[in-house]
């Protein structure tokens, strides 16, 4: 929307100077609000916001306010022909372009808990490297000395929320390329010979995760049938915590990576195009744990819009006209809604066997159809020459008597009417 604002420039102006808002404004009128007290308890601060309300940005900043109408006109006004206001508009779209294009990529389908814990990470390294000479508009005058900390502090606190231990798991265990070569600038794992290597907060934190997946993802059959039983769990934890450091090559004892039983030619042909589930689900030994835990984060979804977009497309097919429509058959229509789009992808359907699908307009009119045909309208048509047809329940939409039924009662028709 503000993109939207900022590209419409000239008609955003256009409209303010015609003649119709200026007529509009200077009938507008606004109430003051009332102050009993003259004393000096801070209600002259209040005031002076209040009267930068009304004036805008540019009656705040001291710029040259011209009256036009009262309250909300006359903010407008003087803000949309104020050239600090565009620049602060700028500035502000551009903070905010990285993070509103990575919360569009988490809401994809194959977006991936790897995939939003980098991209927090990320949007962290941008907050912090914002300063008032960078955005000297949206951060100048008397607020820049507090407006940049407290952004940050705020920032920081979130990110303590929406950075779980899971999410650095998941990142730690993703073999895409990109993500390895992300982990290894940011130096997640240490500095190569470093004393902190393997002894990072980004381990430890994918370590702790590992505590609580341990008892799921080990089973009891590597463990000694001898071992006492409170000592299981801790066992469990120790094979796991060795396998995931050896893993990633953080082992303090240096133990080959080959114990893993993993074909590093099959790790190598890892590409970015690949979904991080598929390396654990194909190329990990099925009875190593580590695959366990590899399957349950790469197979996290990092948030609810497939969900929502799935009851959007619900409530497209189950409209108040189409009630009568029964469970199964909203099922189908909502999956063929659903994946309506995958007829658009050639490499999908070749993938299928479905190559000759390539023009989706051709299917336009057989959905057109299938949408005007539902139950209600085949009751509607009956109702409309008086011969209502007996509503058997548990009943097929396609088994519908040859020869309906007449009643006596037609209470049964008020749901449809």
């Amino acid at each position: 929307m503000l993109k939207s604002l900022l590209h419409h420039q000239r008609v955003v102006r256009a409209a303010v100077l015609s003649d119709e808002y200026v007529g509009a404004a200077q009938k507008a009128k606004r109430t003051a609000p009332r102050v009993e007290a003259l004393e000096d308890d801070g209600l002259d601060d209040e005031l002076g916001e209040l009267a930068d309300l009304d004036s805008g940005m540019a009656g705040a900043a001291g710029g040259k306010k011209e009256l036009v109408g009262t309250g909300k006109y006359n903010a407008v006004y003087n803000d949309i022909n104020d050239p600090a206001f565009w620049n602060v508009l700028k500035e502000y779209i551009n903070i905010n372009t990285i993070v509103c294009g990575y919360i569009h990529d988490l809401g994809s389908p194959s977006a991936t808990l790897s995939d939003a814990a980098r991209a927090l990470l990320l949007i962290d390294h941008h907050v912090r490297s914002i300063t008032t000479t960078k955005y000297p508009a949206l951060f100048g005058g008397n607020v820049s000395q507090f407006a940049v900390p407290l952004l940050q502090n705020l920032w920081a606190e979130r990110l303590r929320a929406a950075l779980t231990d899971n999410h650095v798991l998941a990142l730690l265990l993703d073999m895409r390329p990109s993500t390895r070569s992300f982990i290894a600038e940011n130096k997640l794992l240490g500095s190569g010979a470093g004393k902190d290597h393997g002894n990072t907060p980004m381990l430890e934190r994918a370590r702790r995760s590992l505590i609580h997946l341990a008892p799921l993802c080990v089973p009891d059959e590597l463990l000694p049938v001898s071992l006492p039983s409170d000592k299981r769990i801790p066992m469990k934890q120790h094979i796991l915590r060795q396998q995931f450091d050896v893993f990633l090559e953080v082992h303090p004892q240096h133990i080959p990576w080959a114990t893993l039983q993993i074909d590093r030619a099959l790790l190598d042909q890892v590409s970015d195009a690949d979904a991080p589930l598929c390396f654990w689900q194909v190329d990990a030994p099925p009875n190593l744990p580590l695959r366990s835990v590899g399957i349950r984060t790469a197979g996290a979804k990092p948030s609810g819009s497939g969900m929502e977009r799935i009851w959007n497309f619900f409530g497209q097919v189950f409209t108040p006209t189409r009630r009568s429509l029964r469970s199964s058959r909203v099922s189908q229509l909502v999956y063929v809604k659903a994946n309506m789009h995958l007829l658009s992808d050639s490499a999908t359907l070749e993938a299928q066997g479905l190559a000759q699908l390539t023009d989706p307009a051709q299917f336009t009119s057989v959905f057109e159809e299938a949408s005007r045909l539902d139950d209600e309208d085949f009751v509607r048509t009956l109702l409309a020459v008086g011969s209502p047809v007996e509503v058997v329940e548990d009943d097929v939409d396609e088994d519908v008597p040859a020869e309906p039924v007449v009643e006596e009662e037609h209470d049964w028709t008020a749901g449809f009417l």
